[in-house]
């Protein structure tokens, strides 16, 4: 089985103004259920937990718990004991559990459990396999094998929208929008840019609300948009590495469900259209503010040969 955080129970509302034929008769019947909270049974918000009736959804970059228990039904003692648990996806297969170097042994009623986690990196299928091989009776050559298929859907949390502006002083502006396409409520923990080894990263994300915490709080359906600028390190020693390599970074974003569940996504890496400078760049290095009518004034440019 899946372990998952439980849910909040809520109550169900079923109410009337008092001058219905019911009179009060529905609203002292919300106001004595136990779910309901006291002076806001209107709303619909419990107060007590409630465990999860069925597998529930999964997203990309949470980390996939499950429950793993091996109970021996029969009369007679299961020898040499051993259980694998393999997680397969279109692209790869993954072992997330093997036997221990000794193999167990289970008496009749016994029970042989583990606990496996696995952050998930990819999304779509996925399918749980646990394998069990055993030998009963007296003779330890009558192997056998069955196994468990347990399969869930990963969905993807966030949709990530990237823009990249290229200004004439060779910085690269980022702008992301982050958007919850989830069923629940996320608080964004952390939104950063990785950047490549060319460039240095300044954020240009400002909240002008009075609470911090309140700009990290994403409803379902809402988004965020964050700004970043990457300035290359030493223009004139890396252009022409700068010009081949059009890759920058990758975001890294870290998020909470409403009850506390982590989850981490990075998107693929970003690339930038590479500048068209030609053989020859010609850069502006220092001019003067401020320059008189018919007096000489000095520019310094600086000339680089690309090629």
């Amino acid at each position: 089985m899946r372990l998952t955080r439980p849910t909040l129970m809520g109550p169900v509302v079923v109410t009337h103004d008092i001058k219905d034929l019911p009179g009060d008769l529905f609203n002292d019947a919300l106001k004595s259920e136990v779910t309901s909270v006291q002076g806001s049974e209107t709303i619909a918000s419990g107060q007590f937990l409630l465990l999860p009736q069925c597998f529930g959804n999964i997203y990309l970059g949470e980390t996939f718990s499950s429950y793993i228990c091996v109970h021996n039904d029969s009369n007679q003692i299961a020898k040499d004991v051993t259980v694998r648990a393999m997680l397969q996806t279109e692209k790869n297969s993954i072992t997330l559990s093997t036997d221990p170097p000794n193999s167990t042994d289970i008496v009749p009623g016994a029970t042989v459990d583990e606990v496996i986690h696995h952050e998930v990196k990819e999304f779509g299928a996925h399918i749980l396999v646990c394998e069990v091989s055993y030998c009963s009776g007296t003779l330890s050559s009558n192997l056998l094998t069955f196994r468990k298929f347990f399969k869930f859907e990963v969905l993807k949390p966030l949709d990530v929208k990237t823009k990249l502006y290229t200004a004439e002083s060779d910085d690269v502006y980022l702008e992301a929008q982050v958007q919850n396409i989830t069923s629940g409520t996320l608080s964004l923990e952390k939104v950063s840019l990785e950047p490549s080894d060319f460039f240095t990263v300044t954020k240009l994300n400002a909240s002008v609300q009075k609470d911090p915490c309140d700009a990290n709080i994403m409803l379902s359906g809402g988004s965020k948009q964050f700004l970043y600028r990457l300035s290359p390190h030493n223009i004139s020693a890396d252009l022409k590495l700068l010009v081949d390599s059009k890759f920058i970074g990758k975001l890294d974003i870290i998020w909470r469900s409403n009850l506390g569940e982590k989850g981490r996504l990075q998107t693929s890496p970003l690339h930038s259209n590479s500048p068209n400078i030609g053989n020859i760049r010609l850069s502006v290095v220092q001019i003067p503010d401020i320059v008189f009518l018919n007096e000489i004034f000095n520019v310094t440019c600086r000339i680089v040969n690309t090629r």
